[in-house]
């Protein structure tokens, strides 16, 4: 991810972080990854876009966090969908350089997340980080 990218991610990150919340992974998601989910749930409405179309994924120590990306690719804040950290883990990985990511957080229905190719690394981070908080 470049650093234009990421300097933008946090600055309309930061105001939404809790006393002594530190990001630590941020990653390039393709969009509607969790749509399904968040219909199910019923807090938000369909999240279909275009295929291609990418969103930006936050990991912190408390939460995952989902937000979009405007017109041109670049992140937005505009957060779309969020997900304790607790009890989060990883229910499986799959596609050559972990293309997704299964995730279960209690309470919630399993979903996953779906990364485009050049963001193989960042997959590899998150999986990493979420593996690690066991």
């Amino acid at each position: 991810m470049f650093r234009a990218t990421k300097r933008r991610i946090v600055t309309f990150t930061t105001p939404l972080l809790e006393d002594g919340e530190r990001i630590e992974v941020m990653v390039h998601l393709l969009a509607g990854s969790v749509g399904w989910v968040l219909n199910n749930v019923g807090s938000m409405t369909d999240l279909t876009e275009p295929l291609g179309t990418v969103e930006f994924g936050v990991l912190t120590d408390r939460r995952l966090m989902i937000f979009a990306s405007d017109l041109e690719g670049r992140p937005v804040a505009t957060l779309l969908f969020q997900a304790p950290r607790a009890g989060m883990v990883v229910a499986g990985a799959g596609g050559r350089y972990i293309r997704w990511v299964a995730l279960n957080v209690p309470g919630w229905q399993p979903f996953r997340l779906f990364f485009p190719p050049v963001a193989r690394r960042e997959g590899s981070a998150l999986v990493g980080a979420l593996s690690c908080s066991r």
